[in-house]
């Protein structure tokens, strides 16, 4: 999936969802900062991290996700996103 397409399905999953994204494309220094990957999605503009707003719904958010060919990853305090 291209940065493009990804960023398509983050928009498309915002007209249904309400969430915010906290942190998208990183440059190589703030990634390893973040302690992320050598070979993070957010490299390339292809991985977003954010949180839903209280009350949304996670597994339709998450089945919507795949459907638009994302993955989801429950981190804990956030969701990470990622091409499938």
């Amino acid at each position: 999936m291209t940065a493009h397409g990804f960023a398509d399905a983050v928009l498309t999953l915002a007209l249904r969802f309400r969430f915010s994204v906290q942190s998208w494309g990183r440059s190589r220094r703030h990634n390893a900062d973040e302690k992320g990957l050598v070979d993070s999605f957010h490299l390339t503009w292809t991985g977003a991290d954010g949180v839903l707003d209280p009350g949304e719904d996670l597994i339709a958010f998450t089945l919507r996700a795949n459907q638009l060919g994302v993955q989801v990853v429950d981190e804990g305090d956030h969701l990470h996103l990622e091409p499938r």
